[in-house]
């Protein structure tokens, strides 16, 4: 249904890449606005139903990808298209507002980013200085930080082995972005196709082992980020070596994920 969305909303996706969404929140995942109460007559026929489906849809869009749109204009400009008006924009000038609007807006979230790299630099900085020195806590010569909450019994694994693992991942503010418990199903993967703090961390653990892993940016992902995860962000992930699985698992891209 998104193939619906209004011209200007599509005009601006471009912008939307998850690197920018999570600019606009430096130190956290990006969560949903709570949504007030709405009290309004719930429409009833086909015809209104899916009416009131595509306003509100192309209304998530607009709030997601242009936060600052002018509503009242925007109503207007549908309206007149609708009644088949002639526009007060000509399509050269249409082209010239949506084009600017997308460089301005690209601007700012460059700006927002690199402002979000260096505050995530340095909070980085500042926990690993200080984590280096709390209880149980290894730093290896790459920089990354481990504790043993439960040392296993089984086999490490190498770094081309295939591994099972239970996994939750954390902000240093403790909100969770990523879980497998959450998801109720261990992940498997290959060691070498995972971030670069998993691929050293995991090679520590015997199996059965659960660690606590503390990422710096440069072994987790970077500068750019991903997905929920703001530039420069430090990572803490708690992980649970279930097993080294027979076989390889299925050929991926190696990428910063997990």
């Amino acid at each position: 249904m998104r193939r619906l969305a209004l011209t200007v909303a599509l005009a601006s996706a471009s912008l939307l890449s998850t690197q920018a969404i999570a600019a606009e929140a430096p130190a956290a995942a990006v969560e949903k606005p709570a949504l007030a109460p709405n009290a309004g007559k719930k429409p009833v026929t086909d015809r209104e139903q899916f009416a009131y489906s595509i306003g509100y849809m192309n209304g998530q869009g607009s709030a997601e990808q242009i936060p600052d749109l002018d509503v009242e204009t925007f109503v207007r400009g549908f309206r007149d298209a609708l009644a088949l008006k002639e526009s007060l924009l000509s399509a050269p000038e249409r082209t010239t507002a949506i084009n600017r609007y997308k460089e301005q807006r690209l601007a700012q979230m460059q700006a927002d980013m690199a402002k979000a790299a260096k505050e995530n630099a340095q909070l980085g900085a500042e926990f690993f200085a200080r984590n280096a020195k709390a209880e149980g806590i290894t730093t290896t010569a790459s920089g990354l930080q481990y504790r043993e909450l439960t040392r296993g019994t089984g086999a490490k694994p190498k770094v081309t082995d295939t591994v099972k693992v239970h996994y939750e991942g954390t902000f240093l503010d403790g909100s969770v972005f990523d879980s497998s418990y959450n998801r109720g199903e261990p992940a498997v993967f290959q060691l070498d196709q995972v971030l670069e703090g998993w691929t050293e961390g995991l090679q520590l653990m015997p199996v059965g082992s659960t660690f606590e892993l503390f990422l710096p940016s440069e072994l987790g992902y970077g500068e750019a980020g991903a997905g929920p995860i703001p530039p420069n962000a430090p990572l803490k992930f708690k992980v649970e070596l279930l097993g080294i699985e027979k076989g390889k698992a299925p050929a991926a891209k190696k990428s910063r994920k997990k």
